[in-house]
This record gives structure tokens, C-alpha cells and sequence, in this order.
């Protein structure tokens, strides 16, 4: 049982771990409590607590304010309560113990990597993680939770104000005791790993609510999504996927559609060699498909009987995919400029179909005729940010803040006069870890960033009437409508995964938080999946729709220098080719069948449960009661009587 009734003036309560630096060392910690040197009043008043905590020696002061709630606690440390002397904080692990387990203990801890990870209390090496929120690693922490599922009841840690300064901190078979343990980490300042520099800090208030939820039988990571999905719809931080379209022809099309990208062009070879590009060294442009070869395309998705689709043209813009942001004009010669771009958005909207764009407000490159220099985000020593070397070559990072106030408006406003409309997409805001900027034009903290990576998908939703991004952080899906995919693997789904230690099983976390709030795909390889194939149907019975993307893998080494066609067998799905459209069309129709004809509704609603009944058979339990039973094995299952034939699923009508 997770007691909520926590002593706070007890001696051995370890409020938790601060981390600081001194004139004489790097890197220093104390523990706080009253045993180690502490000062710690508490003033009780009803059901609110102010907890005032001091260290006369070490400078250092703070404030907790503590609110009852039913079944919980509500723990706020107000930022301007933060004190210090000649000490400089750093960072507080808060409540290191309060969720420790020891090696053998019942139960478990619910992880919001990915999907979404389970990792147990027993047979793991001793080990320490830190695992930022929406951090550096793509798709990594998307979510501020953690849950604690014991044999009564499930403990759910919430974080608000305050996410996007916090790393969820997980300990491992600890000593000789063997202790578990999890806990935010809240960071108070970013050093530039320079001692004596005393930069301010630059995080928010934090406030965690701890809620005990009894265990009714479900998943305990479906109770956690629950509790996480309606806080927030309480608060309007997010809205039902169910009201949205009212307001929304293009998201109501969305929910009845496969997406199907294609990559028009890209410089070549790709990587691009030449990482800072002038007019005089520019690669060539290497062209996937023309805009008349995707008007083809129309034809062979309407000859199939392909009733609904997104089409979203990658590469369209000035030198193909990521040439020349924030230039995006002219539309690239090499596919038929502008004049065809036009014919083919008219085409493909008598043929009853939404096309949009993909755009980018996330890199600059040097070779854009738009100057760059006053968007760039900037470190503690005015040095800009790099990205990878992608079309455009060296990728600097654009400050959304300055990138929303000088391209963004301008860019989304082109695109819709080209035409387009449709569920939009833009890449990496969502998926991508967040920054400090320390540019002396637009200084931004972490959560200053991901309100402006907000302001611009809000405003490209505005402009084009529904937005796609590419990953799934959360602090954008108040916004958001569909992103591209939840887990970023390259390889098979949960492959990488499952290799770390601390992971005993994957689960559906974040699509129980947002199935019904969000259109997703599950996973890298679950774009281009066939119909019946084990990513196709793992992306079903996690709540995903389909997705498909023409010339997906566009670096040069995967193409056969002699045919131009796609090295077979590097990938778990394939690349879609112009050479195949008959048999891809036939895949997508199925699709559609499969995903909108059948389990359609399902997207309106939550999922309630899941349950794995093996790594091949699963049942998903939606909020309007009925259930999808899937299976991919070679054999046919059958469970709680109902027959679910080999490599397909079954939606139960009751």
C-alpha cells in the first residue's frame, strides 16, 4: 500500500539530495533533513502545509507548500523562494526515498520511455539513470509521470509547472540493501561547466501531485494514464479528439485517413559532404518523384478504391528536403516549379483527397537566402547551436521564440497560398530535446522554448487546419493533432529497448494517455508495414494508424548505384517506390479497410486497458466498451472465447 501521509518534520525524512558548487569544489551535495544540519519549520493550516527549509552554514534556503488533497499531496517549490550565499545551487533530487523498493519486492516502476516500460525489482546490475524530461534522447521521457504499482494501489507522480527543468531520476539494485529507487531531479540553473560563472536560474516553479490510485483490476500503467489524461483535461490542457473535429474538416479527414508522405527530392548524394553550402558548391538535387509522377500516384490510390487520404509532399520547397530552410521558394525547378506544384494540389483535390506540406522551423542553414544569424540559439559563450549535416548541410538550431517572430507567419502563409490544406506537418519540435537559449536578442528557458515550439504549431494549425509533428513529447500535445511516431527506433520496435537493463516489458503508457486525444503511429518500422505483418498489427494493437511514406530512407547507401532502387532487405519494412504504386495502393487500401473501416471509431475513444496475454497476443480495451484482440503468430489463438485467426485481429462488437 503507497501511504501518502508523509511525516514532514521527522528527523530521518530525507527531503532530498541538493546538488551546489562552492569556491572550492566542482560539484558538491547534501542531504536534507533536520539529521544533516537542517533547519526545517512546518506551519500546518487545514489542509495546506508550508514547509520552510534552511542551512544556516551552507547559505541555502527554501520553500515547500503543501497541499491535501483527496487521496494526495500537492508539493509545490515556489522559485522565488530559492535562496543561496556564497554557495550556488544546482539541482534537487526531491523525495529520493519515498518510492524505494528493495531486491524481491512485489510490484513494479511504470517509466514513460517510449511507449512505455515497466522494470521490476529484482535481477538487475546495480546502475543510476538520468533521463531527462522531453531530454536529449529523441522521444526518450515524453511525458513528466512515473508510476509505483503495488498489490492494492498505484502511486502516480505528476509533475506540472516545472517539467521542463526536470530529469526522472531511476536507481538500481543500489548497495549492499539492493534499493530501487525513483524521483524528479529538478535542475535550478545550466552551468557552461565553467565553476566560478554564476549564471542565473532559469528554471519555474515545480509542483508534483502524488495521487494513490486504488488497483481495480486493470493494468496499473492503464491507471496511471487515466489519472495523467484526466488531470489534464480538467485543466483544458488538452481536448477530445471528439470535440476537435467539429471545428476541423481538415482533422476529420485526418480521422478517417492513412497518411501517405512522399519524398520528392533531397541533395546527393545524402549525407551531404559539403557541410557549409554556397551558391558555388551546392550539390545537385537528386529527384525521387516529380509532382506529375504523384498525380499517377492519385490515379492508381482511386483505381483502388482508396476513399480518404492525407498526402504530404516532403521536399517540395527551394533545393528539396531540408535545402534551404528558412528558405522554402522557389518551389524546386527540378520537379516541375511552381505551375505543377498547383496542378497537382488541384488534382489531387477533385480526386476528393487533402494535400499538405512538410516544412521545418527547427534548422537554418547557411546557404538560405534568408539571413539566419539573429534566429540561431546561442550557448553561455555566444557560440550557436549545431544540429546534424542534413540537405542544407551544417544545421544550426533556430530559437523558436525568434524563428516564430521573423519566418514562421511569413513561410505557413506561402505554403497556404500555394494551395495546400491539410493536416500540416513540421518537423522535430515535438520530438526534439529542449534547450536554454542565452542569445542577449531572444533569451529563452527550456520552458520558454516549448511555449514557443507551441506558438508556431499553434499557428500552423491555425493557418492550415490541422498540424502533425514529428515525436511525441507532451508539452505540444495540447496542440497537436497526429504525430508522425511515439517510439524512434530504427530497427525493430522495442528492439534497442528491451537491451537495457532496467526494462522488463513494454507497454502502452503514453497511448493509453492520448489514444483518443491524439492520432499516432506507434513506431519507426510501423510506417510502410504491410497488411498482417507483426509491426502492422503491434501498431493496431496499440491504437496506431497507418502511415506510409514513399522514399522513406533517402541517404544514398541505401539505393543500388546501378537500378536506383532501394537495397533489399536493410530494413524491417521496405521503402514504397513509384515502380511498385500498383501493389503499395493495394496495401494502403487495406489499410484504410483494416484501421478506418473497422476500428475507425475506436480513434474517438480511450483506451481503458491492455492486456498481453503473450508477446503475440494482446487485447485493448476502448472507453465505449469494446475490445480488439490481436494476433501475430503464425497459429490462431483463442482467448476468453473468442478465435483470433494467425497473423490478424479481431474487434469484438459487444
Amino acid at each position: 500500500m503507497n501511504s501518502l501521509a508523509i511525516d514532514w518534520g521527522a528527523p530521518k525524512l530525507k527531503l532530498g539530495r541538493l546538488s551546489y558548487w562552492t569556491s572550492y569544489a566542482d560539484s558538491a551535495e547534501t542531504t536534507i533533513s533536520s539529521a544533516n544540519g537542517w533547519k526545517i519549520d512546518t506551519v500546518k493550516n487545514g489542509k495546506r502545509t508550508v514547509i520552510s527549509c534552511s542551512h544556516e552554514k551552507l547559505g541555502f534556503v527554501f520553500r515547500l507548500d503543501v497541499e491535501d488533497l483527496e487521496n494526495g499531496l500537492k508539493i509545490t517549490l515556489p522559485k522565488e523562494s530559492l535562496k543561496e550565499g556564497k554557495n550556488h545551487l544546482g539541482s534537487l533530487l526531491f523525495l529520493p526515498d519515498f518510492a524505494m523498493r528493495h531486491e524481491g519486492d512485489s510490484g513494479y516502476y511504470i517509466i514513460p520511455q517510449q511507449s512505455g516500460v515497466i522494470s521490476g525489482f529484482s535481477g538487475k546490475q546495480e546502475g543510476t539513470y538520468h533521463i531527462g524530461v522531453y531530454g536529449n534522447g529523441m522521444s526518450e521521457c515524453n511525458m513528466p509521470i512515473f508510476g509505483v504499482a503495488d498489490d492494492s494501489d498505484v502511486l502516480c507522480a505528476i509533475l506540472g509547472p516545472g517539467n521542463c527543468d526536470a530529469v526522472l531520476e531511476l536507481e538500481t539494485a543500489h548497495g549492499a540493501e539492493k534499493a530501487y529507487r525513483i524521483a524528479f531531479r529538478y535542475i535550478f540553473r545550466y552551468e557552461c561547466h565553467v565553476r566560478r560563472q554564476n549564471w542565473p536560474v532559469v528554471c519555474e516553479d515545480f509542483t508534483l501531485t502524488l495521487q494513490s490510485v486504488w488497483n481495480d483490476g486493470r493494468n496499473p500503467a492503464a491507471l496511471l494514464a487515466e489519472t495523467y489524461r484526466n488531470l489534464r483535461i480538467a485543466k483544458e490542457e488538452i481536448v477530445p479528439l471528439s470535440e476537435r473535429v467539429k471545428q476541423s474538416p481538415e482533422l476529420a479527414n485526418a480521422v478517417k485517413s492513412p497518411e501517405v508522405r512522399i519524398r520528392l527530392a533531397v541533395k546527393w548524394p545524402f549525407p551531404c559532404k559539403m557541410a557549409e553550402q554556397t551558391p558555388e558548391n551546392e550539390p545537385g538535387v537528386h529527384v525521387f518523384c516529380s509532382f506529375d509522377d504523384v498525380k499517377h500516384f492519385i490515379d492508381k490510390f482511386k483505381a483502388a478504391g482508396i476513399g480518404h487520404l492525407n498526402i504530404c509532399l516532403v521536399g517540395w520547397a527551394a533545393k528539396g528536403h531540408d535545402g534551404r530552410y528558412p528558405q522554402i521558394l522557389p518551389v524546386e525547378e527540378t520537379l516541375g516549379g511552381e505551375t505543377k506544384l498547383r496542378e497537382l494540389i488541384r488534382y489531387a483535390q477533385e480526386a476528393g483527397y487533402f494535400i499538405s506540406a512538410h516544412d521545418n522551423h527547427y534548422d537554418a542553414y547557411h546557404i538560405s537566402e534568408d539571413p539566419i544569424e539573429g534566429i540561431l540559439i546561442r550557448n553561455q559563450e555566444d557560440a550557436c547551436l549545431m544540429d546534424g549535416v542534413w540537405g542544407g548541410g551544417q544545421a544550426y538550431l533556430s530559437c523558436p521564440e525568434a524563428m516564430y517572430k521573423t519566418y514562421s507567419k511569413r513561410n505557413l502563409e506561402t505554403i497556404r497560398d500555394l494551395g495546400f490544406r491539410g493536416t500540416h506537418f513540421t518537423d522535430c519540435l515535438s520530438t526534439t530535446g529542449l534547450k536554454v537559449c542565452w542569445s542577449k536578442e531572444h533569451p529563452q528557458t527550456k520552458s520558454g522554448m516549448a511555449h514557443w515550439r507551441r506558438e508556431i504549431l499553434r499557428l500552423a494549425k491555425q493557418t492550415m487546419g490541422s498540424i502533425e509533428c514529428e515525436g511525441p513529447f507532451d508539452f505540444a500535445t495540447g496542440v497537436l493533432d497526429r504525430v508522425l511516431y511515439i517510439n524512434t527506433d530504427s530497427g525493430r520496435p522495442d528492439e534497442e529497448l528491451r537491451t537495457r537493463d532496467y526494462v522488463d516489458e513494454i507497454v502502452p503508457l503514453y497511448e493509453m494517455v492520448h489514444h483518443g486525444i491524439i492520432l499516432y503511429n506507434t513506431t519507426w518500422e510501423a510506417i510502410n508495414s504491410l497488411p498482417d505483418s507483426r509491426a502492422y498489427l503491434r501498431n493496431l494493437a496499440f491504437g496506431g494508424m497507418p502511415s506510409f511514406y514513399f522514399y522513406r530512407h533517402f541517404a544514398t547507401k541505401n539505393y543500388d548505384p546501378k537500378t536506383g532502387l532501394p537495397v533489399e532487405g536493410r530494413f524491417e519494412t521496405s521503402d514504397f517506390i513509384k515502380e511498385n504504386i500498383d501493389r503499395e495502393a493495394v496495401a494502403i487500401r487495406k489499410a484504410e479497410k483494416d484501421y478506418i473501416g473497422m476500428a475507425g471509431m475506436e480513434q474517438f475513444c480511450f483506451i481503458q486497458d491492455f492486456k498481453a496475454y503473450s508477446e503475440t497476443l494482446t487485447r485493448t480495451d476502448f472507453s465505449n466498451g469494446r475490445k480488439l484482440y490481436v494476433n501475430w503468430s503464425d497459429t490462431e489463438a483463442k482467448v476468453e472465447g473468442v478465435n483470433i485467426p494467425p497473423c490478424s485481429f479481431k474487434l469484438d462488437q459487444e
